[in-house]
């Protein structure tokens, strides 16, 4: 008789190791099940690399970019951090199209650019997961403090680089920075796309950890892709190239 509470107890502790082991392999299996919904990465149009895209040079006859351009349909940012859950890592990401600002070009220089990001719009299938606090912080901003030289005026469908140095303001921080850009043009549009890594303590973002069981990798990235069009009303023209006037024997050349 006294070896049947025994059997009892056997079977009990196996029944809670059997819902435990479930619990886990169904856990670990939704989680991939949503990490497997992560868009890729942000990228260019690159319609230089498009079979039949036209070849044009940025010669003398390129079409100037001076003057204001601004945010437009088309525009996103957000960020992409990695994610950590019973030692499994995936990638989450959130999105948002709110994003106003602008910049102004002269020549193959970008004198002036700011750019708001309404973080607290930002959209991701896991709302719980508010990475950077964006209740208490409801936006990021980047305001260009030194021109940014482009080497030449990019022709349609070329992609070209720079560095832009700036201000970054974030989660209440405001820090100097230095990124990566790239520039596209697009017909009458110009797309500019940046990944701005986020070492999460240099901004004073509180990360969860619990020894493996579940936590957020640093650093994470804000990725951002403008879409910008020429405000209206600031066109400038390509300069006309004036006609030099020759005077000989007191009549001018023909």
């Amino acid at each position: 008789m006294p070896r049947q509470p025994r059997r009892w107890r056997r079977r009990v502790i196996g029944g809670v190791v059997i819902l435990v082991v479930l619990a886990v392999g169904g856990s670990v299996a939704g989680f991939h099940f949503i990490a497997a919904k992560a868009p890729a990465s942000l990228t260019l149009p690159r319609s230089a690399t498009r079979p039949g895209a036209p070849s044009t040079s940025s010669g003398p006859g390129q079409a100037t970019l001076d003057g204001a351009w601004n945010t437009g349909p088309g525009s996103i940012a957000g960020w992409r951090v990695q994610e950590v859950f019973l030692w499994q890592q995936v990638t989450l990401t959130g999105h948002t199209s709110k994003i106003s600002g602008s910049l102004t070009m002269s020549g193959t220089s970008v004198s002036h650019a700011s750019f708001t990001v309404n973080m607290a719009s930002v959209t991701t299938d896991q709302s719980q997961r508010n990475v950077l606090d964006t209740s208490a912080y409801p936006t990021a901003t980047f305001v260009l403090t030194s021109p940014t030289e482009l080497s030449g005026t990019p022709a349609d469908g070329t992609v070209k680089q720079a560095l832009a140095t700036g201000n970054l303001s974030m989660h209440g921080i405001t820090r100097a920075v230095r990124i990566a850009v790239s520039a596209e043009r697009t017909g009458s549009s110009i797309y500019v796309l940046t990944d701005i890594p986020i070492a999460f303590a240099d901004w004073h973002i509180s990360l969860p950890d619990t020894g493996g069981l579940y936590g957020i990798k640093s650093p994470g990235t804000l990725e951002v892709l403008l879409h910008l069009t020429r405000s209206a009303g600031l066109t400038r023209p390509p300069p006309q190239k004036r006609r030099r006037e020759v005077t000989t024997l007191g009549h001018p050349a023909p």
